[in-house]
């Protein structure tokens, strides 16, 4: 808090991708950047920083929530400082649980994206698909259908009614996305059960994506 210093914006413009609109910072406005000290570099007694990834290295705040984003960031400089990969994932493990939305969010994709999930993430999803962001709902019944991909219904352990939860979320889901999503995972596993489901999906539901 105080610091002043001076960040090379016209040199992250002129790099801007052909086509895409010059980055201002306006002022009154709270934004997050990703800063790279040029350490051959000053401006009178202030130090110049760079910015990181151009242009996409700001981003703006919002009037509401930015400490949610500011605290989401922070927690994952941190675990990504520690350098540990066990330690990574069970960190983020632990924000799947999150109250935070941003944190919930990106520990999701992630799991996603590397195909991390397995059979004891269940009961930790399970409240996921309650979540009223239609987003996590999606991102949840997602990974869920990774997890159970080519499984039986009876080598699914369902102590806390996940697979109930899913078949919820695929007939009823006020979201077409979340049951589309939802519908999806449901055709990842064997058995008569889920197929029933999914034929009584295909003659109710209105939309053509689900």
């Amino acid at each position: 808090p105080g610091a002043r210093l001076m960040v090379d914006l016209k040199r992250a413009n002129r790099e801007r991708e052909e086509g895409r609109r010059a980055l201002r910072l306006e002022t009154g406005q709270r934004y997050l950047v990703l800063l790279r000290r040029d350490a051959a570099r000053a401006s009178g007694e202030l130090p110049v920083f760079e910015l990181v990834r151009g242009i996409d290295g700001v981003r703006e705040l919002p009037a509401e929530g930015a400490p949610a984003v500011v605290d989401a960031v922070r927690q994952f400089v941190g675990v990504q400082d520690r350098k540990d990969e066990v330690g990574a994932w069970k960190s983020f493990r632990e924000m799947l649980e999150a109250t935070n939305p941003l944190l919930l969010e990106t520990s999701l994709d992630l799991f996603l994206k590397f195909r991390r999930g397995d059979l004891s993430l269940l009961p930790v999803l399970r409240p996921v698909l309650d979540h009223p962001r239609p987003g996590l709902r999606v991102r949840a019944s997602r990974l869920i259908g990774q997890i159970v991909e080519h499984r039986a219904e009876g080598e699914i352990p369902d102590d806390v009614g996940v697979l109930a939860e899913l078949y919820g979320r695929a007939r009823r889901d006020p979201s077409t996305e979340v049951r589309a999503a939802a519908t999806e995972a449901l055709g990842g596993i064997a058995g008569k059960g889920p197929e029933e489901i999914l034929r009584e999906i295909a003659h109710s539901d209105p939309e053509q994506s689900v």
